[in-house]
């Protein structure tokens, strides 16, 4: 049971944190959205600007309008997710009645130490709760066939005790010595019938802990792999934000100049990589607390992020 309220505890952690990483991408989701559809309504009124003076055809206007009810769907839906995810939030916290309002996004440490999988492996075989949990259930299960067997077989036992000197017989003895013989109260196939249930026991936990070892290790090989494909994403969508926000003060610059800029698409596009970015933060965290928890040291945030 220890074991098990251990990995039940853990479990309830990473729900938490998946759920509060939820809230933040939302936030970051509706911001891209929502910019997305201010630069479509500017697409619309100039097109309509333009029909005026007869420089736009009423396709072309009835194409931004599509256009521009298009984005407007998906920022109304972005807006939504943020009520519903806070919702879900509050719900995991037991708070269902105080949803959150601005959440404080969490930094990814910059040197996380993964490990080899050899390691991780053997680690989680150790230590990890699910295992723990089944090997002392195995534990328990061979103890009472043993008790079983004992229950099942005769035994006899010599008795030894010492005599005082009895003066009414005249007896001189000191010592006497005895057989005791015990036999089982059950007989035949009800003895056969309980040993083979304790062994049957035995057998099925048996099983259960190797499929469960073989799980935990592919599990801990395939977050492995994941970390090391997350760290590739990671350098790749910083790379993408940090030339989005060049690209961002770039556009400023030249309208601050009165010179011809696409300000508002520059900005829809920083966003967009700033979500990527935070969902690839979001990811590793969320795998490395996994690997926390397989490898049964319990999820510590404060080793992963800051």
């Amino acid at each position: 049971f220890e074991y098990e309220l251990i990995a039940a505890t853990g479990r309830r952690k990473l729900d938490i944190i998946e759920k509060y990483f939820a809230v933040i991408l939302a936030d970051l989701y509706y911001i891209w959205k929502n910019e997305a559809m201010s630069i479509e309504f500017v697409h619309l009124e100039l097109a309509q600007d333009h029909k005026r003076v007869g420089k736009a055809s009423d396709l072309e206007v009835m194409e931004k309008e599509k256009n521009f009810q298009v984005m407007r769907v998906q920022r109304f839906r972005a807006e939504s997710e943020q009520r519903s995810t806070r919702a879900r939030l509050a719900m995991a916290m037991q708070w269902p009645d105080q949803l959150a309002d601005k959440l404080i996004p969490p930094q990814l440490l910059e040197h996380v130490a993964i490990g080899e999988t050899d390691a991780l492996q053997q680690q989680a075989q150790n230590d990890n709760p699910k295992i723990l949990a089944l090997r002392a259930k195995l534990l328990s299960a061979q103890r009472e066939l043993q008790a079983v067997r004992r229950q099942a077989n005769p035994s006899i036992d010599a008795e030894v005790e010492a005599w005082s000197y009895g003066r009414e017989f005249s007896s001189r003895d000191k010592w006497h010595a005895g057989i005791s013989l015990r036999l089982p109260l059950l007989q035949g196939g009800e003895v056969k019938a309980g040993v083979a249930k304790a062994r049957a026991e035995v057998d099925f936990w048996q099983a259960e802990l190797a499929q469960a070892i073989l799980e935990v290790r592919q599990s801990v090989l395939d977050t492995w792999l994941q970390l090391n494909d997350l760290a590739k994403e990671r350098k790749q969508t910083q790379v993408e934000n940090d030339y989005w926000d060049l690209n961002l003060e770039y556009s400023r610059t030249l309208r601050e100049l009165e010179m011809q800029t696409n300000l508002g698409n520059a900005m829809m596009l920083t966003s967009e990589a700033r979500l990527k970015l935070a969902q690839a933060e979001f990811k590793t965290i969320i795998a490395l607390a996994q690997m926390q928890l397989l490898t049964g040291q319990g999820v510590n945030l404060k080793a992963i992020m800051q």
